[in-house]
């Protein structure tokens, strides 16, 4: 099986450590900034947000103008420092890591996107996409600091 890093990232959010985690855990903030995400479909009579490991969830995303549904699951939760969430599809398993640590009035965001696939050829098509991928991740994550300065302004 080939594990393939396909982003990473550092950069520093003007909010609190406790409101990029929600940010990055409560579907009504995710669902606010992020581009390709369309919906999170959580198990009923759960809060719409990441609670805990081993909960399951439904993903809906949405990317040039097709939607993808996957299985997800919260790997591993430690509040309000990282977030481990994965998503199986055809592809393989996608990990979302993120680690948040304070830094004053700021928070420094660390993102890890890795893919884990048993497809050489997917492993290939990850590798050769690396620079187009890094572009569409840096926009979406710059939506998320964007979303952190404009709900510090209410």
């Amino acid at each position: 099986m080939s594990k393939i890093h396909f982003y990473k990232s550092v950069q520093v959010i003007d909010a609190s450590i406790e409101e990029v985690y929600d940010y990055l855990t409560k579907n009504e903030h995710i669902l606010s900034w992020s581009n390709m995400t369309k919906d999170h479909i959580y198990a009923e009579g759960e809060p719409l947000q990441y609670l805990y490991a081993g909960q399951k969830l439904q993903v809906i995303q949405e990317h040039r103008g097709k939607r993808y549904s996957a299985d997800a699951w919260v790997e591993k939760l430690e509040a309000p420092s990282f977030i481990d969430v994965r998503t199986s599809s055809e592809i393989g398993t996608t990990i979302g890591q993120y680690q948040l640590q304070s830094k004053q009035n700021q928070t420094e965001l660390q993102i890890d996107l890795l893919v884990e696939t048993p497809k050489w050829a997917y492993a290939i098509l990850y590798k050769l996409s690396k620079s187009r991928l890094n572009r569409m991740y840096n926009e979406e994550f710059r939506r998320l600091n964007d979303y952190a300065i404009q709900m510090n302004r209410r």
